[in-house]
């Protein structure tokens, strides 16, 4: 009866959200949607958020005394109450004897550990990768680095090292990208408990080698490719820049020049801050520029999988963000959902004070247009505590609503969230016929889903099952024949619950269909 109670008020949840206007806030977070907490009389902030299979909200960043900076962790439930499991009231901090970390970025192991990554630095102002692994509930995981903190200078010696961006592969490997001073922008792949991948790079860091870069985002790719962005300096002013390593560490050929693509988007200051790679290997870039030392502007790229720019994007494969001067403001995340649609995020300044800060989210189809079925006309501005909002970070829900994180004031910054509902659109055109149809049964699904196919769909079909948030989760490639049975697709194990897309590739172009996973027992 429990289970069955459970997967009830599963669907009435999901179809509740379903109905709400995507972009609208979502009212069962908070109960506004919206949630500021302040933590000292000082800076507060998140910079990177992540959600848990189970719904709970992880946000890392840091706080500030007025001289040091401790690394933040905070856990909500899905209802945006602070997780009483979680450290010490929902909350855990982390730092060092005459150290400032700071976190920029976090991640959850299949074993439920949090990973986050960031730099420390000493009163030398020797600056070093941290990476601190916790207990799920939030105690320092003694059998990672020293007392849960690892501290590594990616072999570059004395100078600046930074993490800036972190993933988890699906065999909890970690890895990040972030700079170093003597080889630009870095990777690095560590094993599950910090021991760097030997099998990665050399010792485990990968590098590109132009000195004056710094790697700021990164994507992971299912067979462990990563795409990295930040910004390169050849000479005066910062251009974007993507690399892309395969997945033994070394620069693909076939990526721009040498794995390295440069881009000036028409500025004189530029800096990607968020990249997402589509289903179909184009990659979705975001971040701002500007001119002359006037203030941001917030811009997004969409490039093709060989680094060029796709040039049936916005103008000339870049969309500048229509913000009506003396607006100004930068984009900071983006995420390509299964329908290729893109979620930006980041925030708006106004003229008159801190007061006029707001975040900002707006989802754009894959050609750069706006997307008219997204509220606020697909530009949604959001005044979370009335005075300083600026969204650092954005992540999915298991049932696909956005979630926000960055800062807000209440005394001097606080650490804040917004929720808003959103909906998972499928109308992906078929490069073939449009006869082809694909549903599925049963739905919700639990251990495995039949697939059938209309018409006279046959041969070789590639079937992907993906996550809301565009991430591959696991492949299969079956034979169909014509008038045979159709094919049963047996589910991962271990598939949390919530919402994913079927996508099937053949001769016949490709088609996705909606899947959840119910709470039902295995």
């Amino acid at each position: 009866m429990r289970i069955a109670i459970l997967i009830v008020l599963f669907f009435i949840s999901f179809q509740c959200r379903c109905f709400a206007q995507a972009g609208s806030l979502d009212t069962g977070f908070s109960g506004d949607g919206l949630l500021v907490w302040d933590l000292s009389a000082f800076e507060d902030r998140i910079q990177a958020v992540v959600v848990q299979p189970d719904g709970k909200i992880l946000g890392a960043g840091w706080i500030t005394d007025g001289t040091t900076a401790t690394i933040t962790l905070q856990r909500l439930l899905p209802d945006g109450s602070p997780d009483p499991s979680f450290g010490s009231g929902g909350v855990v901090y982390t730092s060092a004897v005459d150290g400032v970390h700071y976190a920029y970025s976090v991640g959850v192991q299949s074993t439920g550990h949090v990973v986050v990554a960031g730099l420390s630095y000493d009163l030398s102002f020797d600056a070093n990768v941290v990476l601190v692994r916790y207990m799920p509930n939030g105690s320092p995981d003694g059998s990672f680095g020293t007392g849960g903190l690892l501290l590594t200078d990616l072999g570059g010696g004395p100078g600046f090292q930074a993490a800036y961006a972190m993933r988890i592969m699906n065999d909890d490997r970690i890895v990040i990208t972030g700079q170093d001073d003597e080889n630009g922008l870095t990777c690095a792949r560590f094993s599950p408990a910090g021991v760097p991948d030997a099998t990665y790079g050399s010792n485990g860091v990968a590098i590109t080698g132009v000195i004056a870069s710094t790697g700021l985002c990164m994507d992971l790719l299912p067979d462990g490719s990563v795409v990295a962005g930040g910004y390169a300096l050849p000479v005066g002013y910062p251009d974007w820049m993507l690399a892309r390593f395969d997945p033994n560490g070394t620069l693909d050929p076939g990526f721009g020049i040498g794995g390295i693509a440069t881009f000036d988007i028409g500025s004189d200051n530029e800096s990607m801050k968020g990249v997402s790679v589509l289903s179909d290997g184009r990659i979705a870039a975001c971040g701002y520029r500007g001119f002359n030392g006037q203030d941001d502007e917030p811009a997004v790229a969409l490039f093709n999988s060989d680094g060029s720019p796709d040039l049936n994007f916005g103008v000339n494969g870049v969309l500048v963000l229509p913000f009506t001067a003396p607006q100004w403001g930068q984009a900071t995340a983006i995420i390509a959902g299964p329908d290729d649609k893109l979620l930006l995020a980041g925030f708006r300044v106004q003229p008159g004070g801190v007061a006029n800060n707001d975040f900002f989210l707006c989802r754009l189809l894959d050609n750069g247009m706006f997307d008219g079925t997204f509220a606020g006309g697909a530009q949604v501005f959001t005044d979370v505590s009335g005075s300083f909002d600026r969204a650092h970070a954005m992540a999915l829900t298991p049932v696909g609503s956005v979630v926000l994180a960055g800062q807000g004031q209440v005394t001097e910054s606080s650490t804040a969230y917004a929720v808003y509902h959103n909906d998972l659109s499928l109308a992906v055109p078929t490069t073939g016929s449009s006869s082809i149809a694909l549903s599925l049964h049963p739905v919700p699904a639990s251990d495995h889903v039949v697939l059938a196919f209309g018409a006279n769909a046959t041969g070789p079909i590639t079937v992907e099952l993906r996550s809301t948030d565009g991430r591959s989760v696991s492949t299969t490639v079956i034979m169909l024949e014509a008038g045979g049975r159709a094919p049963r697709l047996e589910l991962p194990s271990d598939l949390p619950v919530g919402s994913y897309v079927i996508s099937a590739n053949g001769e016949f172009g490709r088609i996705n269909a909606p899947l959840i996973i119910s709470a039902t027992a295995r």
